[in-house]
């Protein structure tokens, strides 16, 4: 069956779904074309887990990248959104990034699965086997462990909310005690400075406000007078109204004097208050504009590292679940291919590999030897190849390069003897004459 067949063979029996299956597990269709039904069914599993992994791979590289630089919901401080780019960039972001991140995923997971060798073709697996498949066990595990982080974070993303808020509203609470220490001094200065006004006021204003009271109480006394009288006196202006007119009028003087004298000073206390009041209120502008700096430090502790330690923080059972999940279905095709029992596939593999070499005429052949140091009783088996095609256009082109070296040689010897030759015969001319005289 030549190779155009072979390819016309697999794509009439396979369907679009299960030739990308058979490409996620790099498997050959065209030698799945002549094998039973199990075997593709083995491949086909093979690369669903590769291709779920993928996908696996998108959601977690796509929720990670739109989880750091979309805008997101405050915790603390209202409802507002802080941080991060528009959300329809993010959004974009976030899709091209998973995309990206999945095809390398993808990519690695294939190469993993694709390079694990179908073990020793028996249906457990040895130590030796075990130890050579080690370090693409490990690279798988390392795999799973950056997949789960992300999808830990979304999973549990109300719990995680729920102590990100009560974290971020400590450190703001942190924040404003350190604010309002770093403040207390001044605001205790200004606030002794406005009452030591405060109180100068009062005292100036004092002795004015005893005579107004005072011109009060004679004026109430001047109209009582005026409309009731007394007891055994008739009402109307007689001399208790004219004696209450005199001491409203040394008061009214007393009042006008106290006031020229501690209206100048009333004022610039005046003026001072409102000093030490706009100081105050300046310093309550700083403390408030303080305040929100530390609630936009408190509301960036949201980050997607901060979220993974949360989740671990929160329920580490269930992150560990998780986690073992997705090393789980990272491993699983490794682990599976060194438990399958050699079938057609694995023997039309190696047929196949074996043709290839053959027919670029090379001849590998396997030796046994003695272990070397530190390993005496054990064997080794070292395999040797001979590559005759490339001997053979060596043996060619070598073979030319001698022959004309040759013949190079053979014609740089007939120049010289020919030249020996013209010599002997003719000297003279090849002796330089002597040079003429000088002499007049």
């Amino acid at each position: 069956m030549n190779e155009s067949t072979m390819n016309d063979e697999g794509r009439e029996r396979f369907g679009a779904i299960t030739r990308l299956l058979i490409f996620c597990a790099g498997a050959d269709k065209r030698l799945l074309a002549g094998c039973p039904n199990s075997d593709l069914v083995k491949i086909q599993g093979i690369g669903g887990v590769v291709a779920a992994t993928g996908l696996l791979a998108f959601l977690s590289g796509g929720y990670a990248f739109y989880t750091v630089f979309s805008p997101k919901e405050s915790l603390i401080g209202g409802a507002q959104m802080v941080g991060g780019m528009d959300g329809g960039f993010a959004a974009v972001g976030a899709l091209v990034f998973g995309l990206i991140w999945a095809l390398v995923i993808f990519n690695l997971d294939r190469f993993i699965v694709a390079a694990s060798g179908p073990g020793d073709g028996k249906d457990t697996i040895s130590g030796s086997e075990f130890k050579t498949a080690l370090p693409r066990i490990v690279m798988a595990v390392l795999i799973g462990l950056v997949l789960a982080a992300p999808l830990e974070v979304r999973i549990m993303k109300t719990e995680i909310e729920a102590a990100l808020s009560i974290e971020q509203s400590k450190t703001q609470k942190e924040l404003n005690d350190m604010t309002d220490a770093k403040l207390k001094d001044d605001r205790q200065r200004l606030d002794a400075e406005l009452a030591r006004v405060r109180s100068a006021i009062a005292d100036r204003e004092k002795k004015v406000t005893e005579l107004q009271q005072q011109l009060g109480k004679f004026t109430e006394d001047l109209n009582r007078e005026l409309q009731d009288g007394g007891a055994g006196r008739g009402k109307g202006d007689g001399p208790v109204a004219a004696a209450l007119r005199t001491n409203m009028r040394d008061v009214e003087g007393r009042l006008a004097q106290e006031r020229a004298a501690v209206q100048p000073q009333i004022e610039g206390l005046q003026r001072e208050a409102a000093d030490v009041q706009r100081r105050i209120d300046d310093l309550q502008r700083k403390r408030d504009e303080e305040y929100a700096i530390n609630t936009k430090n408190a509301q960036r502790n949201d980050g997607l590292m901060r979220r993974i330690a949360l989740a671990h923080e929160v329920s580490p059972i269930a992150s560990y679940l998780l986690k073992f999940l997705l090393i789980v279905i990272e491993v699983a095709p490794i682990i599976f291919k060194l438990m399958l029992i050699a079938g057609p596939y694995e023997y039309f593999t190696e047929n196949e590999k074996r043709l290839a070499i053959a027919r670029r005429a090379i001849d590998v052949a396997g030796a046994v030897k003695p272990g070397g140091a530190g390993k005496q009783g054990e064997l080794l088996e070292v395999k040797s190849a001979r590559y005759a095609e490339a001997e053979a256009v060596t043996a060619r082109e070598v073979g030319k390069w001698r022959v004309e070296a040759h013949l190079t040689d053979a014609a740089l010897a007939a120049h010289q003897r020919r030249l020996e030759a013209d010599i002997d015969a003719h000297p003279e001319r090849f002796v330089d004459q002597p040079p003429p005289s000088t002499k007049a």
